[in-house]
Formats: structure tokens, sequence, C-alpha cells
């Protein structure tokens, strides 16, 4: 994860943060205005109202448990940051010949480092969420307590007395922290910073973990776009990583001093954007005129829009009549005018997850936080691989014929047709776990140790049909990879599973290696059935249309599967197939399953690579041997004996 990577996932841990913020402020405002606002007298309101309190503490208790596993997926990121700084980019790292680049070295070596950084920034943004209760709790009372004094005094209406309450609650926000200088910080302000802070600091320490293993003892401290006045000094300047003598310097090299005094003097503090490369002399070219007074006048601009437009839509939230409401979001449009036009007057990115948009409605289950951050963390040392062909094939005549006399049996247009066909099958593929089936020891310890999973084209091996050739026609035919794509850069196959399909494609093997569904959904395809198993991939012939597995469709099924593409047939209709597919499991009262779908396995396959740390669990029919154990500790791999 690079330092571009590092600002798209802080920012998506703001925008998680900020969503369950601005929903409990709504949820919060709401409940106090419902029953009898003006209807009861004062003391009664008051009572009642400090009843509600123990709702209050039970939304935010929800929405914590919601933020605690962005907080999770946050760690994974400090691990990630640390493996890339290690395993670093090949122009940085070219000439450090004396460490291997393989990605066990960097998980048998560093693996405990980048475990205690991530769980250190898990501890200290699980620790705001107390925070959040005493705020959410105390930020309440304050509103009835404000509300009863205004009211009572008679210098405003009850209403207009919450809505003054509500509007200072909601310019403070849920507050997270307040620092030594007594700035009290927004709790998503403050984990975004945190969040930032370990990433970047993760990555520095693999990096200088890589350097000084090699032997290297001088560093380079890089040019940021955006430096501020306090690590402004330090930019392009040799660093030693330790202590270091004059005298024992390359000749012409001089050094501004140690990396420990750069840090105290500012380098490297919260939310700053530089990084470290190793330095080599007579390789590494001096940096000049690095200055950008500009870059961060422009940030810290970005920053009060940002804030501006936060503060209307928490505003929005907590409006009690059309009119406030009308205001704050008018305010809100009107800062958002002028963040669209900074941002395309300077061309910097816009970090949309920092304006933040609430969903969710109060009483219907909280905030929609979006758990799946933007950044999916790699195996340090293991490229993503961009996917380099359509990934689905296009539907020919003979499909759309098929599919215009299907919709047209019940009355649908083909795109209703499609909507419901797939509505049906994803109420049992959304369910199931993606699996590879392997079926030794051995082939497990091979994946481990290269750092990922491969495909027959690499390997030379497989447990079905062993045939290049007929895989390459396949491929070329339902995902438009074309014959001379890189044996790299092909898909890796597995299958879909529940507990009604635990005995699909066990001829492929019994060890199960799960792979984490939702990191690769979006570029994984699927059919339901071997792709193989129709007209033995020759040449131009059609077999299937792979379908997106978060979108499966009419055609995900192969030919061969029951004569299934036979539009006179009327168990050929996808629809109906599906429908009797429900009642067998009615009247059978198993739950709907993969198996009620096809009579063989739900193919999948993997686009753009599978690393692996995708690897979420492995099940074995017996107990592994304590090697093979060893291994899956130090990669923080689970196991179970038994089936998943």
């Amino acid at each position: 994860m690079g330092p571009e990577q590092i600002e798209q996932m802080g920012a998506w841990v703001m925008g998680q943060y900020a969503r369950s913020e601005e929903y409990l402020l709504r949820y919060s405002a709401r409940l106090a205005n419902q029953r009898g606002l003006e209807a009861l007298d004062t003391s009664h309101w008051a009572v009642m109202k400090h009843r509600d309190i123990a709702r209050v503490r039970k939304e935010a208790l929800s929405e914590i448990a919601k933020l605690q596993k962005v907080n999770v997926a946050t760690g994974k990121a400090v691990v990630a940051s640390y493996g890339s700084g290690y395993m670093g980019d090949l122009g940085a790292f070219a000439s450090l010949r004396t460490v291997a680049t393989h990605p066990s070295m960097f998980f048998r070596t560093n693996a405990e480092a980048a475990t205690r950084l991530a769980a250190e920034t898990m501890r200290v943004m699980n620790g705001t969420h107390a925070n959040i209760l005493r705020s959410m709790e105390d930020g309440y009372r304050s509103v009835i307590a404000d509300t009863v004094f205004h009211s009572t005094v008679g210098t405003m209406t009850r209403k207009q007395a919450m809505q003054a309450a509500l509007n200072r609650w909601a310019d403070m926000g849920i507050s997270g922290f307040m620092d030594k200088a007594g700035r009290r910080w927004e709790i998503s302000s403050y984990c975004e910073m945190a969040s930032r802070t370990a990433m970047a600091r993760a990555h520095v320490e693999g990096k200088l973990a890589r350097i000084t293993e090699s032997g290297r003892s001088l560093v380079i401290v890089s040019d940021s776009p955006d430096e501020c006045p306090l690590c402004r000094p330090w930019e392009g300047r040799i660093l030693a990583v330790g202590d270091y003598h004059a005298a024992g310097l390359p000749k012409g090299v001089h050094v501004a001093g140690t990396l420990s005094e750069a840090i105290e003097d500012g380098l490297f503090h919260p939310n700053c954007t530089h990084d470290v490369n190793p330095y080599i002399a007579g390789l590494t070219l001096p940096m000049k005129q690095t200055q950008n007074p500009m870059g961060y006048q422009e940030r810290q601009r970005q920053r009060e829009l940002e804030r501006n437009i936060r503060k209307w839509r928490r505003r929005e939230s907590v409006a009690m009549t059309p009119e406030s409401k009308a205001r704050a979001r008018a305010k809100a449009d009107e800062w958002n005018e002028r963040s669209a036009s900074f941002h395309e007057q300077t061309g910097r990115r816009r970090m949309y997850d920092r304006e933040r948009y609430m969903t969710g409605t109060p009483g219907t289950g909280g905030a929609n936080l979006s758990l799946q951050p933007p950044v999916t963390p790699s195996t340090p040392g293991v490229p993503r691989v961009q996917v380099k062909y359509p990934m689905k094939g296009v539907y020919g005549d003979r499909e759309r014929q098929l599919l215009d006399k299907w919709a047209a049996n019940h009355g649908l247009s083909p795109t209703a047709y499609q909507n419901e066909v797939t509505k049906r099958l994803k109420e049992v593929t959304d369910k199931a776990d993606i699996i590879v089936r392997y079926r030794d020891e051995a082939t497990i310890e091979k994946i481990l140790d290269s750092g990922r999973l491969k495909s027959q084209f690499e390997t030379g091996t497989s447990s079905g049909i062993n045939s290049p050739e007929i895989r390459t026609n396949v491929e070329q035919s339902l995902f438009g990879a074309e014959k001379n794509l890189p044996a790299a850069d092909r898909p890796i196959y597995g299958m879909l599973y529940d507990e009604s399909a635990a005995w699909h494609g066990q001829g492929y093997g019994k060890i199960m290696v799960k792979i984490d569904r939702g990191a690769v959904a979006n570029r994984t395809t699927v059919t339901l059935g071997d792709s193989l198993a129709a007209g033995g991939g020759k040449e131009g012939q059609r077999v299937a249309t792979a379908h997106m597995l978060n979108k499966p469709g009419a055609f995900a099924w192969v030919e061969a599967h029951k004569g299934y593409y036979h539009a006179d047939n009327p168990y050929g209709d996808p629809l109906n197939w599906l429908k009797d597919a429900a009642t067998d499991a009615t009247e059978s009262g198993v739950p709907l399953g993969l198996d009620h779908l096809t009579g063989q396995y739900a193919e999948v396959q993997m686009h753009g690579g599978v690393p692996v740390s995708l690897i979420k669990e492995i099940a074995f029919p017996y107990q592994p041997s304590p090697s093979l154990v060893s291994i899956m500790l130090k990669l923080g791999i689970k196991y179970i004996v038994g089936a998943f």
C-alpha cells in the first residue's frame, strides 16, 4: 500500500465513522422530537425524555459493533502497509540484492512487528468507542436540559429551544479525543488521523527493516507535494538510520542527522505524507527545489471545505422542521459547490468519503456502512494483477432468441426476466463460500510458499483435465481472454460451497481452501456446472456464458446440463427450474441450496490473481502435518479438521 492507497483507506475510515455519527445524531433528534413535544408540561416531558437515554445507548452500541469491523479492516491494512514497505518497489530496492524478495521472507521475519502495529492501531481506535457512548448520553442530556431551561424562562418555545440545542450538538459532533493542546477532535477525524498515521508508520517501519537487513544505513526523505512547514526542512535530506561517523561516510555524502533526530524535530508527525527510501551513493539522485508551500495551503483549504460540508450535513440530520432542513441543505449545497470549484481549479483529487453521505433511516437497522474497504490488502511482494480481458462472454443470436422466448412464456420483457432469474439465483449463491479443492499437503505447501494460487498453465498439473489447449479455447469463449495471455494472468478456478453441496467436486480433492469472497467477488465469474463439460472446448464453440458472481443470470448453466438450452423444453427454462428447485426444497424440508440448482458443482473463475493473504481458512479431512501447521500459523491462516 503506497501513499495514495493509504490516503484512500484513511478517507474510507473517516467516512464510516462519519456515517455512524450522522446516523446517531439523526436518531437522537427524531427521538427527542417524539411523543408530545408541545402537549406535555415541561417537567413531565423532561422525565419522559430522560427515559429515552437507554434507547440512545442501545443504538450507539449497535453502531459501535459495526465500527469494530471497520477497525479490523484497518488493522489488516496496517499489516499490508508494513509488508508493502518491506518488499518495496523495484525502483527503490533494485540494488538491495542481499535481501530475498520472496513473500514468505516477509512473513517469517516480520509478521510479529506488523501484527504489533496492527494491534496497537485497533486498540487506539477501539478506545474511542467509550467516548461515543459518553458523548451520545451527555449530548442527549444537554439537549434536554437546554430545552427545559429556555422554554421555562420563556425566551423560546420548546421546539425552538430544542432545535437550537440540537444545532449546537451537531456543530460539536461526537467527540472522540482531546489532545494535549486542548483541541477536541471529531471522532471521524481522529480515527482517520490514527489509521492514516499507523499505516504510514507501518510502511516506513517495514521499509527500514528491509534496509537494515540489507546492511544499509542511509535513507533519503521523499518529496511530498503537500509537505507542511514542520517537516519541509527534511525533504530530500539524507539521514542515518542509527549512529554514524562522518569519517565512514562515502565521499561527497552529507548526512543531515539521524532518523531519530528528524522524527523528534517533526518528521512523520500525525498525518505526515512523507516516506523514506534507501540512499545508495552514486545511484540515488539528489533532490532539488522540493518545496511546495501551495500544496500545503491547498490541502488545508480542502480540509476546510470538507469540514463545512460535514457541519451542514449534520445540521440537516437534526433538523426538526422543513424550514430548518431546507436551510441546512442549502448551506451544504453551497459549500459543495465551493468544493467542486476548488477541485476543478486545483486538479486535486476529491475525497467524497471525507464529505460523507449518511444512509439508513432511524429505527431501520442503523447506518449502512460500506464495510468493504476501497483498498484490498494484498500479499506483500505479490503485485495485484489487473484483469486483462472482459471476464464474460457476449450473448450470441441463439442466446438472445432463447431469452426472448423464455421471457414471453412468463409475460415478461427480456430484462425483467433476467432480473427475476438473478434475484432467485442470488438467494442461494450469495450465501455460498468460495473454495478451491486440493488433493495433498504438498500442493498446499507449494501454494503457501509461492505466495499465491496458480493455474495449470503455470504448474503443468491439474486435478481434472490437464489440457491447456482446451482451457485456452474455453477461456477465450467465456471471458474474451486472448490465446497469448501470460500464464500468470489467467483465472484461478474454484467452486461455490454450502452444506447442500459439501459433496460437490470431491474428485478434485478433499482439502478445501476457503477464499475471502468479499475481496474477490467483484472480479469473479460463475458457471453452474463444469465450464469444460460442454462441447469439449472446441475453438469458436460457445460452452456457456460466464456471469459475474454478484449478478448470475439465465445462461450460467452449461449446455451439457440436462439439455438445458432447449427452448421448447419447459425444464430448460431457467425460471421454471428455479421455481421447481424452491418447491423441492420446501417439500423436502431442506434449505434451498446449491445442490438444488445443479447436479454438478457451481464453478467460479477468479480473475486478477489470488494471493495467499485472501485465504480465510483451510479444511483438512485429517490432522495436517506439524510442518504445515507451523507454516499456516506463521501466515496467520486458520485451519480445521472436518468440513466448513
